[in-house]
């Protein structure tokens, strides 16, 4: 390597070591570079929100300008239904009462449980979470095999079960509260009271805004929804 060409490396290492200071996905490119991994990595949005705030319309726009999913969610809902040691977990914590006749997890009756006993909530993300995080890092991966530049993970309990540092940058969608609760009562056909017992079981938004990197506030028509995720996606596009 010709001097000019190591001064030169030299100073775009300490460009990098500078910026990775503020900046998680150029930590990320900056530890590639280090290990000579020849390829960019994935760059990983976490999307957070309240419940109901809106996540999934978040989600599915993103979608739409082509940007792939990873949906936490619907991992959970796989473990439910295929994982055999999953559901041995939950019958030891919860009992035969959240169980279907057939033997499949009635994920209604976890809900009321859990989101009226903190303890019992505590235990059954104890089971969970640790599932839910191997199978995203796999679908990162993946997708990052598959030349993906960036993939959205909508996790709705990102803060609450410490992804912000995995993620390389996060957006948490807010609303009044009113309208959580509303939307939430039309949407999964819960009492008053269930879904403000479900908001308030969660990190309040407002503690999720101040850790969060964009805000998306979901009040307005899907027009201007659709205007603020596309502006965001726009940005996030030269990074990666």
């Amino acid at each position: 390597m010709s001097d000019d060409l190591k001064d030169l490396v030299d100073d775009i290492d300490q460009i990098m070591t500078q910026q990775e200071k503020s900046n998680r996905y150029v930590a990320r490119v900056h530890d590639y570079l280090r290990r000579n991994i020849m390829q960019l990595p994935l760059f990983r949005l976490g999307l957070t929100g309240g419940f109901a705030t809106g996540k999934s319309s978040v989600a599915a726009i993103f979608e739409e300008l082509g940007c792939p999913i990873v949906n936490a969610d619907h991992i959970v809902h796989d473990l439910l239904a295929n994982d055999q040691k999953v559901k041995e977990d939950i019958r030891f914590l919860l009992g035969d009462d959240v169980f279907n006749t057939d033997g499949s997890v009635n994920r209604s009756k976890v809900g009321a449980r859990v989101f009226a006993n903190p303890e019992e909530l505590r235990g059954l993300e104890a089971i969970l979470h640790p599932k839910v995080k191997d199978i995203m890092m796999q679908e990162a991966n993946r997708l990052e095999q598959e030349g993906y530049s960036i993939a959205c993970f909508e996790i709705p309990l990102l803060f609450e079960a410490s992804y912000e540092h995995w993620c390389d940058s996060v957006v948490v969608v807010t609303c009044d509260e009113e309208t959580q609760i509303q939307r939430a009562m039309q949407k999964f056909k819960l009492s008053r009271e269930d879904a403000a017992a479900r908001i308030q079981a969660q990190m309040p938004l407002t503690e999720k805004e101040k850790r969060a990197d964009v805000v998306i506030s979901n009040t307005s028509p899907l027009e201007n929804l659709k205007s603020q995720v596309e502006a965001i996606y726009t940005q996030l596009l030269p990074q990666t």
